[in-house]
């Protein structure tokens, strides 16, 4: 699992490269999009399954998207701080860039230490 995380790790920093989304594919055969903006994890269908990952500590929060709650969406919003899902004890802070790119910090991780990817 932990070589996993890093590959998607790796993939995210590749994808911000590229300035696409990212398909990655797992392990046990599900396919996984690094999400780059609000607008791709708004659109997530309902019943898909949302993470937020943290690369450095291997933290990983985990949703099913449902139509009435877009919890998922709190990860996107510049104003507020998530704990991170891993051990660190840090806090997730997202920030836009100038080309409307989602990046994510984490405080005591670093910057581009975290993303978001959905089950697809």
């Amino acid at each position: 699992m932990h070589k996993g995380l890093f590959f998607l790790f790796f993939l995210y920093f590749l994808s911000s490269t590229i300035g696409q989304s990212t398909i990655v594919q797992t392990s046990k055969g599900e396919r996984l999009t690094i999400l780059n903006s609000y607008e791709e994890a708004k659109a997530i269908p309902p019943g898909k399954t949302f993470a937020m990952i943290c690369g450095k500590c291997k933290g990983v929060w985990m949703t099913i998207v449902r139509k009435a709650s877009k919890e998922h969406l709190s990860w996107f919003d510049s104003s507020q701080w998530q704990n991170c899902p891993g051990l660190c004890k840090g806090l997730i802070h997202s920030k836009e860039t100038k080309t409307h790119k989602q990046l994510f910090l984490c405080s005591h991780c670093g910057e581009h230490s975290a993303f978001a990817c959905c089950g697809s």
